[in-house]
């Protein structure tokens, strides 16, 4: 069994900032939300990462998690911008792409795989999120059924069930046991197709994910995984972390290595440019080409039969195919709610 415990690693962290921007988006619940003082934006100081893999928010303490890609810390941020503490990390990670936190508990996504030589990926739980203390955790180790991927993106249901996107041209959704062994390997389960060169994710709610590239998000029926809505992101340097907004349920926070802006959640779908295989500079702007060489599609998700549904196509963008696909995904639910 994997230790639960492990000895405090500990480095000098290098001075950086990240402005996150965080405000209220566009009410589209059927009920409306409770108004809450939400800032405009702020920025991390100098203690915090040096270069971001992850962003979760924490909206039982107010606070944002921030982890570096090779960190030994996990860094808490308020509303306010201020690193408000940190958690060492009891483990060394390989390479930290996503962070998650569910249930009271902080999950990280020791993903990462560029050269796709692992021959498994672990995600890890912290039991405990005491500032300035090591913590006990689980750790998890996960294989792939069809040999190693490189993945930026871990998410964890409202259930509390893993789940994994890859990186690359040919993305996918794959998921974990819904009761994960702790003293072998888990095999994951490939379960849709997924938008190119996902860099994170997060679930919106029990039958919705959002799922961003270096350039757009997207919003995918957690059931079916068919994409559902679309939309240009704001130009960001090595944009690689997403979650929702505190204190909205319409707003996400899409964060670069510096800086993050808030996006309403989509709700319909937009002709969106394929994503970059690597991150556009700071001054690029999202409208631009991306760089040659992408190698993505336009395609967003596809279905667990591999049907493959663009995000940028105008016939999924009339009320016939909507209401087909709305009927597709309420049949489709009630076959899948009890794997979610």
């Amino acid at each position: 069994m994997r230790g639960l415990v492990g000895r405090t690693m500990r480095r000098r962290v290098c001075a950086a900032s990240a402005a996150v921007a965080v405000t209220a988006g566009l009410v589209v619940a059927a009920a409306p939300e409770v108004a809450q003082a939400v800032p405009s934006g702020f920025t991390i100081g100098s203690s915090g990462p040096s270069a971001s893999r992850g962003i979760a928010s924490d909206p039982a303490s107010q606070t944002y998690w921030v982890a570096d890609a090779k960190a030994t810390k996990v860094y808490a941020v308020d509303p306010t911008g201020t690193v408000a503490g940190s958690v060492p990390l009891p483990f060394t990670p390989t390479d930290i792409e996503a962070l998650q936190f569910h249930a009271g508990y902080l999950y990280i996504g020791d993903i990462g795989d560029a050269t796709a030589s692992r021959s498994h990926i672990t995600v890890y739980r912290l039991n405990s999120l005491t500032y300035g203390q090591s913590s006990s955790y689980h750790a998890w180790d996960f294989a792939y059924p069809d040999g190693p991927h490189d993945a930026a993106t871990m998410m964890v249901s409202p259930r509390g069930n893993i789940y994994i996107v890859t990186r690359g041209p040919s993305a996918a959704v794959y998921r974990a046991p819904a009761v994960p062994s702790t003293s072998s390997v888990n095999m994951l389960v490939r379960v849709a197709g997924a938008p190119s060169w996902v860099t994170d994710g997060t679930f919106l709610d029990d039958s919705r994910v959002a799922l961003r590239t270096f350039t757009s998000v997207y919003v995918l029926n957690a059931f079916n995984w068919t994409t559902t809505a679309a939309a240009e992101l704001p130009a960001q340097l090595d944009g690689q972390a997403l979650t929702t907004a505190l204190g909205s349920t319409t707003t996400l926070v899409a964060l670069g290595r510096s800086t993050a802006d808030d996006v309403a959640v989509p709700t319909k779908l937009a002709q969106v440019l394929p994503a970059p295989s690597v991150a556009p500079s700071a001054s690029a702007s999202a409208t631009e080409s991306p760089s040659a060489g992408a190698g993505s599609s336009t395609s967003a998700a596809a279905s667990d039969q591999g049907t493959t549904t663009g995000a940028a196509s105008s016939n999924r963008g009339t009320l016939t195919a909507l209401a087909i696909a709305l009927g597709v995904a309420v049949l489709a639910g009630v076959v899948a709610a009890v794997k979610r």
